[in-house]
């Protein structure tokens, strides 16, 4: 018991220096954010007075591009994203944490494991890390003992000597438990009591080993997830995307990149909610009955799915009315797939029209170069995708023969 009470002393002490840090940080983001807007509209005044409006003079123009230049830039800067993402965490800053010991190495590091990175810039220290963050993996993977998470250089191993979760409300500690003790039922129904809303919530709190193995998953380009109604296949999904967003700082992926597609409205919007909790607040949503619209840009007749329901129901009290039951059937079945594939294979071997490529009176590629690198295609690569690789292959061996090209105008250009 005096342990207990010695680690819940040592817990609230760190809850309380973290929530004091958060709202240290808000106040100095907020000034930020004035001294920001501020800067934003005396750059406008001095834009305004200062260029003239309308010019056809060149260095004028010049003027006008470079205040543009400028205001541009503090726009985007001028974001109260952090802001938002500091206040999310004052209610509850942090649900778990682990101590590791890196090997090679005897001092133990206490990990809290909360929504989003929270960290003393001047310091250097790390109050919260984010649960995305390599080394968070461990929390969700290993229990005590030996563990292991990638880093950017490497993979670091160690030894899990705690690993405890909170129920953390308003900034009060309600309750913490070691996850090596066995959890009561009268916890486990507090929090599963807290779970049943109208919208789907992040589990970032109850992620277990599988699905992080998924969220965290970047050696497959394709990967499909398979399990029973309610095994939690959306939102494992939807905490891959966040988790993916958050990779993407490094390998340029952005939100506009990603797009959700749900069978209909009333799903889309159960789930809407998500990917905003975890930080993620511009990415697409979009319905397959939409998505089909505007893809083929209204030269179909428009039936959705709902329509097509209610006329299979209609039909089946009618003489004859299961001929399009047959045809839907018969778009699943395993005939039409070869169907399409020999569709697939007529138009590319027969129906894409190879030239031959010049650039300034040199050939790069023969059609028939062409054609047998796109037909040399073993490991079934996308057509779409295979010519877009072909055009970049193109435009790398252009791009020299355009800076020669441009050499021998700009020495033209001197002499003239």
């Amino acid at each position: 018991m005096d342990s207990y009470l010695e680690d819940r002393q040592g817990e609230l002490e760190y809850l309380s220096k973290t929530v004091a840090f958060i709202y240290e940080q808000v106040e100095t983001e907020q000034n930020n954010l004035i001294e920001k807007k501020a800067d934003l509209i005396a750059t406008r005044k001095d834009m305004y007075e200062n260029t003239v409006h309308v010019s056809g003079d060149f260095e004028s123009l010049v003027d006008i591009n470079l205040y543009l230049s400028q205001v541009n830039n503090q726009i985007s800067t001028y974001n109260s994203r952090r802001i938002n993402k500091l206040k999310k965490m004052i209610s509850s800053p942090y649900f778990g944490r682990f101590d590791f010991i890196e090997k090679g190495f005897s001092e133990k590091e206490q990990i809290y494991i909360g929504l989003y990175n929270l960290m003393d810039r001047n310091s250097g220290q790390v109050y919260v890390y984010d649960w995305r963050a390599p080394i968070s993996s461990v929390f969700y993977r290993y229990e005590l003992g030996e563990a292991r998470y990638d880093t950017p250089v490497g993979v670091s191993q160690g030894d899990v000597s705690l690993k405890r979760q909170y129920q953390i409300r308003n900034s009060k500690l309600k309750y913490f438990f070691d996850c090596s003790v066995r959890i009561t039922d009268e916890i486990l129904q507090e929090v599963l009591s807290h779970n049943t809303s109208a919208k789907m919530k992040n589990i970032i709190a109850t992620i277990q080993k599988e699905q992080d193995v998924i969220i965290r998953d970047k050696d497959h380009e394709l990967l499909i997830v398979q399990g029973v109604a309610g095994s939690g296949k959306t939102s494992i999904a939807l905490h891959r995307i966040a988790f993916l967003l958050y990779e993407g700082l490094n390998s340029n992926l952005k939100s506009n990149d990603v797009i959700i597609i749900s069978p209909n409205t009333v799903f889309s919007q159960y789930i809407s909610s998500v990917l905003p909790e975890l930080g993620e607040e511009n990415v697409r949503q979009s319905i397959f009955d939409d998505l089909v619209l505007e893809i083929s840009g209204g030269r179909f007749g428009e039936e959705t799915r709902d329509m097509q329901l209610e006329t299979l129901i209609h039909s089946r009290a009618e003489n004859g009315g299961d001929l399009r039951r047959q045809t839907i059937d018969f778009k699943g079945s395993r005939m039409f797939k070869q169907i399409l594939d020999r569709l697939l294979w007529y138009y590319g071997h027969r129906l894409i029209a190879f030239e031959d490529v010049y650039y300034n009176g040199t050939i790069i590629a023969t059609r028939q170069q062409l054609k047998n690198r796109f037909l040399n295609n073993d490991i079934g690569i996308p057509m779409a995708k295979q010519l877009k690789r072909m055009e970049k292959t193109l435009l790398e061996k252009v791009h020299p023969l355009q800076k020669k090209r441009l050499q021998r105008l700009e020495k033209i250009v001197e002499k003239k």
